[in-house]
Parts: C-alpha cells; sequence; structure tokens
C-alpha cells in the first residue's frame, strides 16, 4: 500500500515541474577560451553551453550617404559597404543569466550587470 502512495507522491511531483518554468541561474564567466561559467554550485564549459548570438563579436556591413558641413561649406559624404566591428563578446568577469534546458545543458541568454 505505501508503495502506491510512493509512486502516486511521484506522479504529482514530476507533473509539477512540467508546469512550472526553469528558473534563471546567475553566473560569472571565469574563462573566455575555453569558455567557462561557474555558476553557484558547477562550473559549465563550451559542451554544456548554447550562448545567443548577440553576446558574440560581430561585423556588419553598412552604406551611408549624407552631407557633413564645415563651418558653412557642405561636402557631400558617400561610403559603401564598409564593415563596422561591434564588440559585445563576453569577457572574464562579465555575469550572465542562464536557462536550465536539458540535465547537462544550459542557455545563457544575456549578459547582466549589477546596479
Amino acid at each position: 500500500m505505501s508503495e502506491c502512495y510512493g509512486e502516486f507522491i511521484k506522479l504529482i511531483r514530476d507533473q509539477g515541474k512540467y508546469f512550472n518554468p526553469p528558473s534563471v541561474e546567475l553566473g560569472e564567466i571565469i574563462s573566455t577560451s575555453p569558455i567557462s561559467i561557474k555558476t553557484s554550485d558547477i562550473t559549465l564549459s563550451k559542451e554544456n553551453l548554447y550562448i545567443s548570438e548577440h553576446l558574440l563579436k560581430d561585423n556588419i556591413e553598412i552604406s551611408f550617404n549624407g552631407e557633413v558641413r564645415v563651418e558653412g561649406s557642405a561636402k557631400n559624404i558617400t561610403i559603401d559597404k564598409k564593415k563596422v566591428s561591434f564588440d559585445k563578446a563576453l569577457k572574464s568577469g562579465d555575469g550572465v543569466a542562464l536557462i536550465k534546458i536539458s540535465s547537462s545543458k544550459f542557455l545563457v541568454l544575456c549578459k547582466v550587470v549589477k546596479l
């Protein structure tokens, strides 16, 4: 009879987990090459991580057409397809928000800062 109650309690717990979304955890970048993130209880390596693309160094191409004025005289300027580099890459010491997506995998959502 007690085995039946044990199975019933396990079923209730499993269903409770199903309807509760995973919680967001905070971590700190320990190293970037190779990537290593320390959470409150474990250290994660690249094998355990998915990282949002916007947290990586990125290059984009831009075009610009406009006018430049210097002390009353106007000059037109055109810049076609130049690359601009945005370095928002994670660095050692940065804080990150993570969410657990499987038993051993985490998704790095964003960089976080303490105010």
